[in-house]
């Protein structure tokens, strides 16, 4: 699974738990909710913890295809 589709289910996740969630903790009106408000209401409630674990596994994976990039063309 890509970083992209673990997002897009974290989303959906999030959007079906709405109700659980500390909604006015994080100041969230539920169309504008950022990443940050939904990672964080999430981890309030102890909510969809395996799937941040994951994407949190993706993303480490990515960095590691990024990485040597970054360096081959120059870019820092």
């Amino acid at each position: 699974m890509s970083i992209l589709r673990k997002g897009k289910q974290i989303y959906q996740f999030y959007f079906e738990n709405l109700n659980q969630l500390p909604t006015t903790k994080f100041k969230i009106e539920t169309h504008d909710a950022g990443w940050w408000q939904i990672r964080n209401a999430l981890s309030d409630v102890n909510l969809g913890k395996e799937m941040m674990s994951e994407l949190k596994t993706y993303h480490g994976g990515l960095r590691e295809k990024i990485l040597p990039e970054i360096s081959k063309y120059g870019i820092i």
